[in-house]
């Protein structure tokens, strides 16, 4: 004779079941045991249960202490796997009316060649007047010989008599002469010259005369010229005029990262959200744990 399987586990309805002896193994975040229990009797203890009840009730025809937890361990064993993937698929968050949602990485690599007038190269000579060259003469500097009257030159002849007075007589009569000569290192000329002479280091002319040379090179003309050279050199050629050239390339990485998501137009938003609740109608949970263990605990008939 069969019995219902609310009279194989009796304290399943205060919370005391076989989904608590599971949840002693492994169990799920959020979820209560005591309340699957009680929900399971609610929805499913008026079922027949199946000779396996049988094989794990006690003397009294109840499965409660070490023989709940025997049948807790096969059930886990057949079912976890399956009950732990379901629930996190019916736990993962989401927008019901955004069909399409993922983050796309994507790096770019370019390579760019640059060709043209970019790179200066040849050089280049450029010649203004501002440089000072060549030989300028100012009459700033004194040169020549210049004779004045200034100096004593010759020779000059002197002589002198000595007077002698008599006794009581006050005048004088010459005893003697003497005679005499002053050289002034000149020509012997008499009367003398007085001459002085002024060497500036000139050529001797008379009257003297003044120069000034500036040199501003190592060119002498005159007048003086004014020029500037000046050389720019851009590279290994010497082209005239200068040429510029240019050839190079630039590669580079570009990293992105895109969030595509929202409605991918093939479907409305009535749509999604109607087949939204259509997946939770047939998901519960609790009713994918139940329905397991009647496989195995229960017959297919009230």
């Amino acid at each position: 004779m069969y019995k219902e399987l609310n009279t194989y586990f009796p304290n399943a309805l205060e919370g005391d079941g076989i989904f608590t002896a599971i949840s002693q193994i492994t169990w799920f975040p959020g979820v209560v045991p005591a309340h699957v229990d009680t929900y399971f009797m609610l929805k499913h203890g008026e079922k027949l249960a199946s000779k396996v009840c049988d094989k794990f009730a006690d003397a009294d025809g109840h499965i409660t202490g070490d023989k709940l937890n025997a049948l807790a361990n096969v059930l886990h064993n057949a079912y976890f796997v399956n009950w732990e993937h379901e629930y996190k698929t019916l736990t993962v968050q989401y927008n019901p009316i955004e069909n399409t949602d993922y983050i796309e990485e994507i790096n770019d690599v370019n390579h760019k060649e640059t060709v043209g007038n970019n790179v200066t190269t040849g050089k280049v000579t450029t010649t203004n007047d501002n440089v000072t060259t060549g030989s300028v003469e100012t009459d700033n500097v004194t040169t020549g010989k210049f004779s004045n009257a200034d100096v004593t030159t010759g020779k000059v002849a002197t002589t002198s008599d000595t007077n002698v007075a008599g006794f009581n007589s006050a005048t004088t009569v010459p005893q003697y002469e003497t005679s005499g000569s002053t050289d002034y290192t000149g020509d012997g000329t008499d009367p003398m010259t007085v001459n002085r002479t002024t060497d500036y280091s000139g050529d001797g002319t008379d009257p003297l005369t003044v120069k000034m040379t500036t040199d501003y090179g190592d060119e002498n003309s005159d007048p003086l010229t004014v020029k500037t050279s000046s050389t720019v050199d851009y590279g290994t050629k010497t082209g005239t005029p200068m040429t510029v050239d240019a050839t190079g390339s630039e590669d580079g990485t570009y990293g992105r990262t895109v969030r595509k998501h929202g409605n991918i137009g093939v479907t409305t938003n009535a749509q999604m959200i109607s087949s939204d609740i259509d997946v939770w109608k047939l998901n519960n949970f609790y009713d994918i744990l139940c329905s397991d263990i009647c496989k195995v605990i229960a017959l297919s008939i009230f």
